[in-house]
């Protein structure tokens, strides 16, 4: 063979080898792509195809951890124990009750009250023979004898009587009336003042003074008093024991109480149903 015969030869070799290598390379690439990673990176093959190397390369490899965000440390709030109310004197207790409502007028006539009673009734007791507790030293509290003074609680007293307070009543016509006290407030009270306070009581539903109306009525022959008889003694039952622990007794049940039931039995269903929701109504008057 020539020398230039064998000079073709070898470039006909190597262009054969060149192509050789080019034709692997674009049949990998094409591989590569047709697994379908052409469509992540976007670094390019020689072949202008995206190059999947450092995806493949990656793949297996964990994520590396988020980075932590730091947080405030927990603080636990100490509750603070509760502030001790102070109490108020009795002098100025009575002082601010005296200005309020009616409600609290009577308040204020019973601090006095309780104060004279108390000793009172130890006395009583010691002349009957009957040996009961001293009173407690605090019951007068700091009330002064301005406080005390019929001049001052007794005007209190007819103010919330007139307007029908539980228990006003009684304290007028009994208590006071009977000039039990050294002090006496009988003078303060008229029959007028007396007649006007028993007949706001009977329509506030006053208990005190209900129990003893209904007897009275029970006892009457009249239709008409027996079923005047219930109203009453249904709003007595409802204004003496509600919201104390004899309120599920059966003698405060306005439909078991024994004289409720008595009278029931003299109406029929339908007159004793109507009085009783009379006397629910009646009840709902009263002025604590």
């Amino acid at each position: 063979m020539t020398p230039h015969i064998l000079s073709i030869e070898r470039r006909s070799h190597g262009l054969r080898w060149g192509l050789g290598v080019l034709v692997v390379t674009a049949v990998a690439a094409g591989i590569l792509y047709g697994y379908g990673l052409g469509d992540i990176g976007p670094q390019t093959t020689v072949l202008g195809k995206p190059s999947r190397v450092p995806q493949i390369m990656a793949a297996g490899k964990d994520e590396p951890p988020p980075a932590l965000t730091p947080t405030a440390p927990t603080v636990h709030a100490t509750a603070l124990p509760a502030p001790t109310p102070i109490k108020m004197s009795k002098s100025r207790m009575f002082d601010a009750l005296k200005t309020g409502t009616v409600s609290e007028k009577f308040r204020a006539y019973k601090l006095v009250h309780d104060c004279l009673e108390a000793p009172l009734t130890v006395s009583i007791g010691a002349q009957a023979g009957i040996i009961l507790q001293p009173p407690d030293p605090e019951i007068c509290g700091d009330l002064q004898p301005g406080q005390i003074a019929a001049s001052v609680r007794m005007p209190l007293l007819i103010e919330a009587a007139k307007a029908g307070v539980k228990g006003a009543y009684l304290a007028l016509a009994v208590n006071e009336a009977s000039g039990l006290f050294s002090d006496s407030g009988a003078a303060y009270i008229t029959e007028a003042i007396k007649k006007e306070a028993r007949a706001s009581a009977l329509e506030h539903a006053d208990p005190t003074v209900l129990f003893a109306e209904s007897e009275k009525l029970a006892a009457s022959s009249k239709p008409e008093d027996q079923v005047l008889a219930l109203t009453r003694h249904t709003a007595y039952l409802i204004g003496r024991w509600q919201g104390t622990p004899n309120e599920g007794n059966p003698l405060a049940d306005p439909l078991l109480n024994p004289l409720n039931q008595r009278l029931m039995a003299t109406m029929t269903p339908e007159v004793a149903n109507a009085a009783i929701a009379e006397g629910r109504e009646l009840a709902k008057k009263i002025i604590r």
